[in-house]
């Protein structure tokens, strides 16, 4: 058994080495998983228009981006909004990195908890596009000139979606390897414990 110095740069060293594998394959499933985002979101983005003003028409999913098309873009289609999904769903591949990276696990318990981290992702990814979304039609959609969303409403926003680029994307996966983890190792204990 190595030194605690050796087995934290073994496993940076496997850490790297995973996150480069899966980010060069998220590169590529991207636009497949976006296909699968963009009609749920569409449901959830409509169903919290609540009130008179519907503005979301669709959702259209090309390559790495998400484009919503709204009220405003059916004369101007450039004014459609584009939600590069790269800062959506890059969680995913540290995710992925973190469950290949731990030693001493079989490959199906690895897919089990890989399949368990998207099912808790997948609803989070939903919520993010819905609050880019909010984030960009409070900049910028006018209604008779004025404004819609009042200005806390358009710092809220703000603040939700720095926040999920600054830094819920970098800590929610972390913390679901975490919990996904400690209830593999705490269900290993039992049975140990069960069994001595």
């Amino acid at each position: 058994m190595g030194s605690p110095g050796s087995t934290r740069f073994i496993f940076l060293a496997r850490l790297l080495v995973f996150f480069l594998i899966f980010y060069f394959a998220w590169h590529m499933l991207t636009p497949l998983y976006n296909r699968a985002l963009a009609p749920a979101a569409l449901l959830l983005v409509k169903a919290s228009e609540i009130g008179g003003l519907h503005l979301t028409r669709s959702l259209q999913p090309e390559g790495e981006y998400i484009f919503v098309q709204h009220l405003a873009s059916v004369e101007n289609p450039e004014s459609a909004v584009r939600i590069k999904t790269r800062v959506i769903h890059f969680d995913l591949v540290l995710l992925s990195a973190l469950i290949w990276t731990v030693p001493k696990v079989s490959r199906k318990k690895r897919v089990k908890i890989l399949l368990a981290g998207l099912a808790i992702l997948f609803p989070l990814h939903l919520v993010k596009i819905l609050l880019f979304v909010k984030h960009e039609y409070s900049l910028h959609i006018q209604i008779d000139g004025v404004q819609y969303w009042s200005p806390f409403l358009r710092s809220t926003y703000k603040y939700l979606a720095d926040f999920i680029v600054l830094i819920a994307n970098q800590v929610v996966p972390v913390v679901i390897w975490s919990l996904l983890y400690v209830n593999l190792w705490w269900r290993k204990s039992r049975i140990a414990y069960v069994k001595s």
